[in-house]
Formats: C-alpha cells, sequence, structure tokens
C-alpha cells in the first residue's frame, strides 16, 4: 500500500514516511528556512540542572 502511494505521488517511500511524520509533528513543509543570520542558536541543555528537574 506505501509502495502503491509512493508510485502515485512519483516518490520514493522514504520521502512518504517523511513527509507523513513531519505533518504529524506539525512542521510546515512549505517554510522556508530562515536565514542563517536569522537562526538562533541551540541553547546546550545543562546536564546539573537537567539531573535536577
Amino acid at each position: 500500500m506505501v509502495k502503491a502511494a509512493a508510485r502515485a505521488r512519483h516518490c520514493s517511500v522514504n520521502e512518504l514516511v517523511v513527509t507523513a511524520l513531519a505533518r504529524e509533528l506539525g512542521y510546515d513543509l512549505n517554510a522556508k528556512p530562515p536565514r542563517v543570520s536569522e537562526q538562533k542558536p541551540i541553547p546546550l541543555i545543562d546536564e546539573q540542572s537537567h539531573a535536577a528537574a
């Protein structure tokens, strides 16, 4: 069934699965990625405060 759906959309099974998962998780697949200057650094998890929580 998944292979038939992928064939109908002219994409691989992997693309179909990733797209479905991204939609399920609420990602906007049509959004343009931010420019490098607009990207915010990812905060690192402080292990001590994380362990205390």
